[in-house]
């Protein structure tokens, strides 16, 4: 089947598709598509791709579940689920997890949980967490986790608690938060924790577990401290803030 346009309106419709070619497919529903190649989807449903190459965009108002799947652009607005997946764009509104996953740029509004994440330049608002990633730019506003040897980079912006766990952060890490904490042989450069409006009254944490920071620690708003523990090592001077070693 070659160059065919899909449109299907009718009320909870399954479609379901193996083995073909599309131009492109508009639909409403639930639709499941296995071992094709298409031109573009827009959808407003439950979707489930496996070994699927898009040559354009995916567009879907609804629940994705992606396998094995290369596409360009990706705009979601619901939960977002992908194993194996390659793309230049994905923007979303809602939850996304994924394994595996190479996408060039990311925007993201929702809880973004990633392991084997690759990406050039990430920016979200929700909570984050991050496995086995290498990321160049990350800014985000809400909690963030790294671990399992991740790496950042390049800049790095975070609006809300910051952990780390086993990773590396090769720029100076710039954080709005009353607490951040690296631990499990983690590396950083330079700390610099931002003013905050909404905390200015209260105490600011660093905790260096068992990690090391290369650079100064700076706490704009003053009130920090900076607790070293398990042979952490702070090879830089703190500013606006006291040192506790435990």
């Amino acid at each position: 089947m070659k160059n065919l346009i899909f449109k299907f309106v009718p009320f909870l419709l399954l479609i379901y598709f193996n083995c073909s070619v599309f131009a492109c497919i508009n639909s409403l529903g639930s639709l499941e598509l296995s071992n094709s190649e298409v031109e573009c989807i827009d959808h407003s449903g439950t979707v489930k791709l496996i070994n699927i190459k898009i040559k354009k965009n995916y567009l879907n108002s609804g629940k994705s579940n992606f396998q094995n799947v290369f596409v360009e652009s990706i705009k979601s607005s619901g939960s977002f689920n992908a194993d194996n997946l390659t793309a230049d764009f994905y923007t979303g509104s809602g939850a996304f997890y994924g394994d595996k996953v190479n996408i060039k740029n990311i925007i993201n509004s929702g809880t973004f949980v990633a392991k084997k994440l690759i990406c050039d330049d990430f920016k979200g608002n929700g909570n984050f967490k991050g496995y086995s990633i290498l990321v160049n730019n990350f800014n985000n506003d809400g909690a963030v986790k790294f671990e399992e040897n991740s790496t950042i980079n390049g800049k790095i912006y975070i609006k809300g608690n910051f952990f780390a766990s086993n990773s590396t952060f090769n720029k100076a890490i710039f954080v709005e938060s009353n607490k951040v904490k690296i631990t499990n042989k983690t590396k950083t450069k330079e700390i610099i924790i931002k003013k905050s409006s909404f905390s200015f009254f209260n105490k600011k944490y660093v905790y260096i577990d068992n990690s090391t920071v290369n650079g100064d620690i700076l706490f704009e708003d003053g009130n920090g401290t900076v607790i070293i523990e398990n042979n952490g090592k702070l090879n830089g001077k703190i500013y606006g803030g006291i040192l506790k070693k435990m």
